[in-house]
């Protein structure tokens, strides 16, 4: 129904069921309509208006849901009519008494088609902007944003797929070196060292490549025949004429070892991190911690390490990260009586194979310190270590000593781990044609190639082995497995087969 002016009246104009809830809202007052009231009637005088308190404003917002999302209308400062309000859009406010209610009526200036005001949201501070940054790359995604970042850029530059890396030192095996005596073998291995290059592209280019670490077969095949931090200790305490064939092992023929100790400490690492990041963060300026591959120094190419993290700021420089997740006191706060590297004030003992570890870091990173982080679920120790020359150049000459006489006569002539007895020449490692075992396998028809009593190919991704510490046994290689072994022993092991000689008690292996 139009109006006496000739203008449609605005309940006219409404949908159906507005218009139903429009008609009960005007039922209230009598079902008078605001837009038909005579404006002579309106006031502004702030005395009709009735009191309205926040206790009556929480009633209508719990109890009563919005007509379009059904929602409860709780928040009442997201709401548009709140903003508008406070923001300065409504500019009168009249009321009228009907029927012992008071009908209030708000004039506003905003038009249909203006748009709003944004707020003001003031910029971060370069401290503020720097802590966002830092979380966004801490979530290894990638962000986009820190693409164009000079801090972050280098780290999104796409790898280039290249062959050239440092060379890989289990490939130096050479048929010739299998039966020279020892001091052919070690003038042969001298003049090798001398030969033996790392380029610094190499060496930056093997670090990138080798980032995730333990998850990276490339890490696992540039470790392999070279001295790692973690060795260190092991190879300076070690005799050159009768050196440690476990060491030896361990360098020249790594294999995957996992228990519940190691499985906790890789698997809380990132852990122990960041709560190392939140304890450093608000006391160094600028403070950076990102990962690293396996680092390889030209100056000293026989030589790798692997800190878990390399930390930077403007207050104190560059250094190495080495995180410890002891697992035997991972609920505890620890003391210096259940943790055997620590010394009473908590430190790191100078004479355990950790800190010859993190020397070794921090020498051939070229960094200033390394930050030795012990973590458990309830306590965090940082001890920042600072280098030790002395150390290092007693590092330095019985590696490289090591590596001549021992290393490289078992990489290159396998001297230490071959048949030791003359009558008995040692067997070219020279493929043959494949044949098809009993089980129906295609293997090499080399029987060096065949391991342990089931006389399976070794797979260095997938089998757990321990070597045999008899010179002359036929086997050599066990699986975990096919002898019910689950740990790799401390001390020497012999196989069943050669237990006997030895005295020693092993389990019975597995048949099949």
């Amino acid at each position: 129904m139009a109006s006496k002016s000739g203008k449609i009246n605005y309940k006219d104009g409404l949908e159906r069921s507005v218009l139903e809830r429009y008609m009960a809202t005007l039922s209230l007052i009598g079902g008078i309509d605001p837009y038909e009231i005579d404006k002579g009637k309106l006031t502004s005088n702030v005395q009709c208006l009735t009191e309205i308190t926040y206790i009556d404003i929480l009633n209508y917002l719990v109890n009563t849901k919005s007509a379009y999302t059904l929602d409860d209308l709780k928040c009442y400062k997201s709401l548009e009519s709140y903003n508008q309000f406070v923001n300065g859009w409504v500019k009168d406010v009249l009321a009228v008494e009907l029927n012992n209610n008071v009908l209030v009526i708000a004039k506003h200036k905003e038009k249909k088609k203006q748009n709003l005001y944004l707020p003001d949201v003031p910029a971060p501070t370069d401290t503020e902007f720097d802590d966002f940054t830092l979380k966004l790359f801490a979530t290894k995604t990638k962000p986009v944003v820190l693409a164009i970042m000079p801090k972050y850029a280098e780290h999104f530059i796409p790898q280039i797929i290249s062959t050239d890396l440092p060379k890989l030192f289990f490939e130096l095996g050479d048929d010739q070196c299998l039966l020279m005596h020892k001091n052919d073998i070690v003038k042969h291995c001298e003049d090798m060292f001398r030969d033996i290059n790392v380029t610094a592209e190499q060496a930056k280019h093997a670090e990138r490549l080798t980032r995730g670490q333990s998850e990276c077969k490339d890490w696992h095949r540039l470790r392999t025949g070279r001295i790692t931090a973690s060795r260190m200790k092991a190879v300076c305490t070690s005799s050159i004429d009768k050196p440690s064939i476990s060491t030896i092992r361990n360098i020249c023929y790594p294999v995957k070892f996992s228990n519940k100790a190691t499985r906790w400490g890789c698997q809380h690492e990132k852990d122990a991190v960041d709560a190392y990041i939140t304890k450093l963060a608000p006391r160094h300026d600028n403070l950076s911690v990102v990962e690293c591959g396996f680092i390889i120094n030209p100056e000293f190419p026989h030589i790798g390490a692997s800190p878990d993290a390399l930390v930077s700021c403007n207050c104190c420089g560059e250094g190495t990260v080495e995180v410890k997740c002891p697992y035997c006191v991972r609920d505890t706060h620890f003391h210096n009586d259940n943790i055997a590297y620590l010394d009473k004030d908590n430190k790191l003992k100078t004479c355990h194979q950790y800190y010859y570890q993190v020397q070794t870091q921090i020498f051939l990173c070229k960094k200033k310190f390394c930050d030795f982080v012990v973590w458990t679920q309830k306590d965090i120790s940082v001890e920042r270590i600072l280098p030790n020359p002395e150390l290092w150049q007693e590092i330095e000459v019985k590696s490289r000593k090591f590596f001549i006489h021992v290393i490289l006569p078992e990489l290159t002539g396998k001297f230490f781990t071959r048949p030791q007895s003359e009558n008995i020449p040692p067997i070219a490692s020279v493929l043959q044609p494949s044949i098809t075992n009993n089980d129906g396998l295609t293997v090499s028809g080399n029987t060096t190639d065949l391991i342990c009593f089931c006389q399976v190919p070794y797979d260095e991704n997938f089998d757990d082995v321990v070597g045999c510490d008899n010179h002359n046994c036929r086997l050599k290689w066990l699986h975990f497995r096919c002898i019910n072994m689950s740990r790799a022993p401390k001390g020497s092991y012999y196989c069943p087969e050669c237990s006997p000689v030895h005295g020693s008690k092993v389990k019975k292996p597995k048949m099949f």
